[in-house]
């Protein structure tokens, strides 16, 4: 349609634009069944590649394009100088599109909405064009649903700008946007990409329970400003969230947020500390499924995924989360396994990678008390029998000199704990020396049971550390 056309059609109201819309769904349909229609898909938009196309096209097309829409109850009160803008007076106190069906493309690029704007339910089927709209009263979108490419790159919201449980299905851009009320987009569902790059939130941004990028994209907020409160409650990000450099004045708040992948929060300028109470970096996704396998490759490039995991750690620190704190920390040094560090001992870090796969494995980076008391239990328990093992008599005759049942026994668990305990004088010199009698046939240990003596010390030393630090990290002990 002409603009004419379009803006004639719009005051005649919500039942004659649908019954207009749905003669549009029926020609393309003719067009379809007689094989004249050939169009391909084109930035979230169809390319038309025949003239009965294109016809189609044309005819479905809504323009609004530099308009000015005025309600009635504001048109006295309006600036009268509107340049060569053109106005319609809208007789009714909001500007209305609610369940309006766009079949075609709907352009909105630059219009002006001097009062309410409601989009609520509305269908658009190709793009939808609000680049540099300026909408000066509330803006309404909720439920509306985006077939194809949204676009409100510069677009102006003076007041609430409401996108509540609305569907991006296609592509959506709100680029250099300027949100100067509350924007909501709660239960908002973002299919593919989404840019809010260099975006400005001048007070509440909400995204609680929204849904990003779930067939493919990115979600990217590179530069955006956040001025007052900003809430990504609940959000799940199904793919790869960026949010570099943004920058946050007050409050954010990403509590119960998953992401599928690891968000990237590189160079991101938090004045007050971010909350991250149970956010969660989905496991066998974002982190391996066990301590030996690796990063997966899905969660980006090895050497980006360290510096994602300590920037982070970095904001953890800033909120004193300490659970989330060592949880990034674990991600951080599992993913330099094989980037940074090498299993090899010709190779670079080496001894930083067992060191890792051992700290790993046997205390989960000082957040698990259970590991390390069995590793200190167990191993106790080992050496024990290697005690018992390396006896004169052997595992075949448990008894010593006296003849005692099970003596040798206690005496090599005796010998055994001792050892792990790291006890220097405990109990007489006597009764140690009565244990290697018993063992060994001599007061003094062999030399060989002596470096083995020595071994265990050094390992329940580990093993003690480790409890001692899973204890002091559990209960948060400075």
């Amino acid at each position: 349609m002409t603009q004419d056309e379009t803006i004639a059609l719009f005051l005649q109201g919500r039942e004659a634009w649908n019954v207009w819309a749905e003669g549009m769904w029926a020609e393309k349909k003719r067009l379809e069944e007689a094989g004249l229609w050939a169009a391909e898909p084109l930035l979230g938009d169809l390319k038309e590649k025949n003239a009965e196309t294109q016809a189609w096209m044309a005819a479905a097309r809504a323009d609004f394009s530099s308009l000015r829409f005025i309600t009635e109850a504001l048109a006295q009160a309006a600036d009268a100088a509107a340049g060569n803008v053109e106005s319609i007076l809208v007789e009714a106190d909001s500007i209305d599109f609610s369940a309006f069906v766009f079949p075609g493309q709907a352009g909105f690029g630059a219009a002006q909405f001097h009062g309410e704007a409601r989009f609520g339910a509305a269908q658009f089927h190709g793009e939808a064009r609000f680049e540099a709209a300026q909408f000066h009263g509330e803006a309404g979108f909720g439920a509306a649903q985006f077939h194809g490419y949204a676009w409100f790159e510069d677009a102006q919201f003076h007041k609430v700008a409401g996108f509540g449980a609305a569907q991006f299905h296609g592509e959506a851009g709100f680029e250099a946007a300027q949100f100067h009320k509350v924007a909501g987009f709660e239960d908002a569902q973002f299919h593919k990409n989404i840019s809010f790059e260099d975006a400005v939130f001048e007070q509440s941004a909400r995204f609680t329970g929204a849904k990003f990028c779930e067939a493919e994209g990115k979600a990217n907020f590179f530069q955006a400003t956040f001025k007052r409160f900003a809430t990504f409650r609940d959000a799940h990000f199904f793919r790869e969230a960026q949010f570099t450099a943004i920058s946050v004045e007050r409050a954010f708040d990403l509590r119960g947020a998953v992401f599928d992948t690891l968000p990237d929060f590189t160079q991101a300028n938090f004045r007050e500390a971010p909350r991250l109470d149970n956010l969660t970096l989905t496991p066998g996704k974002v982190e391996p499924g066990g301590f030996w396998r690796p990063i997966p490759g899905d969660a980006g490039v090895a050497g980006d995924a360290v510096a994602n995991y300590r920037s982070l750690r970095r904001l953890a620190i800033q909120s004193h989360d300490h659970a989330n704190e060592q949880a990034f920390l674990r991600g951080e040094i599992r993913a330099k396994r094989g980037s940074e560090d090498r299993p090899w001992p010709w190779q670079q870090n080496s001894a930083a990678y067992w060191m890792g796969v051992f700290y790993d494995a046997f205390s989960d980076f000082g957040r698990s008390i259970a590991r390390p008391f069995w590793l200190w239990v167990m191993s106790a328990a080992a050496f024990a029998a290697l005690y018992l093992a390396l006896s004169k008599n052997g595992l075949i005759a448990p008894a010593c000199a006296n003849g005692q049942p099970g003596a040798a026994v206690l005496d090599a668990l005796y010998l055994a704990y001792k050892n792990a305990l790291l006890v220097i004088g405990w109990e007489s010199e006597q009764k140690l020396n009565q244990v290697h009698a018993c063992l060994y046939g001599e007061a003094q240990a062999p030399s060989s049971i002596a470096l083995i003596q020595l071994g265990q010390n050094l390992l329940s030393a580990a093993a003690l550390f480790l409890l001692i630090l899973g204890i002091r990290n559990r209960f948060k002990i400075k």
